[in-house]
C-alpha cells in the first residue's frame, strides 16, 4: 500500500526507500487522516488553510443558491447541535464538522463534495489547538449562522470570517506551544 501510494520505492539488490515527501500526494483521501497536529508542518497547515479559504467561501455561495430544503435542514440540525454544545468542545467539533460537511454537500457540485477529507483534516488540526487554548465556542457561532441565512454574498463572507478565525487561533496555539518548549 505504500508503494503504491508512492511515500516508498523498492528496486531489487537495492532494497526500499522512503520517497521524497515532495513526490508524495498528501491530499490523499488515504492520507489525510494519518495526519495528526504533532505531526504536520506549520507550512502545510498553512497550504491545507489556504485551499480551506479558497474553497469554502465559494460552497457556501453556491449552497445559498442551491440547497434544497433538506440540505438546509441538515445544516441547521448541525448549528442547532453547536449551539446547544457551546460548552462541551468535543461534541461542538462533531457538530461543526458536520455543518461544513453539509454546507458542502449543499453546494451540489461534486468536485467540491470529493474535497470532504481535505476539509475534514484541516478541521480536525485546527480543533485540537483550539480546545487546547479553550477558545470560547460562542463567537464563532454568529458567522456560522450567517452561512446558512440564504444570502449569497454574507454566506461568503460569513465562511471568511469562520475560516480566519480558527487559522487566527491556530496561529495563536502554535505560538503558545513554541513558547512552552523553549
Amino acid at each position: 500500500m505504500l508503494s503504491s501510494k508512492g511515500l516508498i520505492e523498492s528496486r531489487q539488490r537495492a532494497g526500499t526507500r522512503v520517497r521524497p515527501r515532495n513526490d508524495w500526494d498528501l491530499l490523499d483521501v488515504d492520507m489525510l487522516p494519518w495526519h495528526t497536529p504533532e505531526s504536520i508542518s506549520k507550512s502545510f497547515t498553512a497550504d491545507l488553510v489556504e485551499l480551506r479559504e479558497l474553497i469554502e467561501p465559494v460552497v457556501a455561495k453556491l449552497a445559498a443558491d442551491r440547497a434544497t430544503s433538506d440540505d438546509l435542514t441538515r445544516i441547521e440540525a448541525a448549528f442547532l447541535r453547536m449551539e446547544k454544545a457551546v460548552d462541551d468542545y468535543d461534541s461542538s467539533y462533531f457538530a461543526d464538522v458536520d455543518f461544513h460537511l453539509a454546507v458542502l454537500n449543499a453546494s451540489h457540485n461534486r468536485p467540491f463534495q470529493r474535497l470532504v477529507g481535505i476539509i475534514d483534516t484541516v478541521l480536525g488540526l485546527s480543533f485540537g489547538p483550539q480546545k487546547q487554548a479553550r477558545i470560547t465556542l460562542q463567537e464563532s457561532l454568529g458567522s456560522h449562522y450567517d452561512v446558512f441565512d440564504g444570502n449569497r454574498r454574507a454566506a461568503e463572507r460569513a465562511m471568511r470570517v469562520t475560516i480566519r478565525r480558527g487559522r487566527d487561533t491556530l496561529s495563536q496555539q502554535r505560538t503558545i506551544i513554541r513558547g512552552q518548549t523553549r
